[in-house]
């Protein structure tokens, strides 16, 4: 399901301030793995 990987990435990066830049990109990359979907 696409659609709610799609919609639980961009709700975490919109929280994350820019002063997170090396965080978010963090977690783009745990997020990809944690979610096999």
């Amino acid at each position: 399901m696409p659609d709610d990987a799609s919609f639980i990435r961009p709700d975490p990066l919109k929280s994350l301030p820019l002063s997170d830049k090396s965080t978010v990109s963090d977690t783009i990359t745990g997020g990809k793995n944690a979610n096999p979907v």
